[in-house]
């Protein structure tokens, strides 16, 4: 999976994602909330697409005041540029988070890790919907 860790930037593709963020700015970060809200229901959300949604809605619940603690410098770094309160992008990340959730591929990785990972990935999960709530 190309995770170190549960944490929504502890895996390659969020972390290349950031990456991109920094070029594509927020019509980037909505596409890519768009990737997992418009595909159709019978659509397999590939893991990248996940992971990379957990980021987006990771700097969304940043731009409504409430980020984690750990984002990454470069995310820290571009939300400084910012406007804050994006009502429309906070319904998105957290129809995202939701259906990231219940379906995909890094959902079923996640039930087969090990228990305490799986937890944890949950754990993390649960908190980016409360913090976008």
């Amino acid at each position: 999976m190309g995770a170190w860790g549960a944490g929504p930037f502890e895996n390659d593709d969020a972390s290349d994602w950031v990456y991109e963020l920094e070029e594509g700015g927020v019509k980037h970060l909505q596409s890519t909330l768009q990737a997992v809200t418009k595909a159709e229901k019978d659509d397999y959300l590939e893991i990248d697409a996940c992971s990379n949604a957990i980021a987006a809605a990771e700097v969304v619940a940043a731009l409504q005041g409430r980020a984690a603690k750990d984002l990454p410098e470069e995310v820290t770094a571009w939300l400084e540029t910012k406007p804050k309160g994006r009502p429309d992008l906070v319904v998105l990340a957290k129809d995202a988070v939701a259906r990231v959730a219940r379906e995909g591929e890094l959902k079923e990785l996640w039930d087969e890790a090990e228990p305490k990972d799986a937890a944890a990935w949950k754990q993390s999960v649960n908190d980016l919907l409360q913090r976008l709530a």
